[in-house]
């Protein structure tokens, strides 16, 4: 099998609004290792709850280099679900440049759901409360009640 990876390099646009949130889980609170994890992360979200929004204004950029690895797999089933399971999309790396912007419109919905459900009364809609200490608690518990959701299937 072909080894994947997110090379030659190339921008990865997370969106300004939520600028402050990346900062403060990363460098603050250190709950994530990295910014390209908070947007892994927030990009799973928006996936799983459909939500897809276009970045209004972009903050300062990523480099597809910093996504690990072990990133590199929810992102790669994202894109292969989305691109209704077609393996030669990953044949042509401008086409995986271009589903990406799929992937940072998931992180940006995924991210105004973290906001109104795991953060709920902490974000003022411009940032996070750096004050409040239990980022971790919170995100800890929308996991666990995500998990524990009872889904009725028709």
């Amino acid at each position: 099998m072909k080894d994947f990876v997110l090379k030659p390099n190339f921008f990865v646009y997370r969106s300004k609004k939520y600028d402050s949130i990346y900062e403060l889980l990363v460098d603050k609170k250190r709950i994530f290792e990295n910014r390209a994890g908070v947007f892994v992360f927030a990009s799973i979200v928006g996936f799983k709850y459909n939500r897809r929004t276009k970045i209004a204004e972009r903050a300062t950029e990523m480099r597809s280099e910093h996504i690990t690895e072990k990133d590199l797999l929810p992102i790669i089933c994202m894109m292969f679900k989305e691109f209704d399971y077609d393996f030669n999309m990953f044949e042509d790396y401008d086409n995986v440049k271009k589903m990406m912007t799929v992937i940072e419109e998931y992180a940006e919905g995924g991210m105004d759901i973290l906001c109104n459900k795991a953060f709920y009364g902490q974000w003022d809609g411009q940032e996070l409360n750096e004050n409040y200490n239990e980022y971790e608690i919170d995100l800890v518990r929308f996991i666990y009640e995500e998990m524990n959701k009872k889904e009725i299937l028709i």
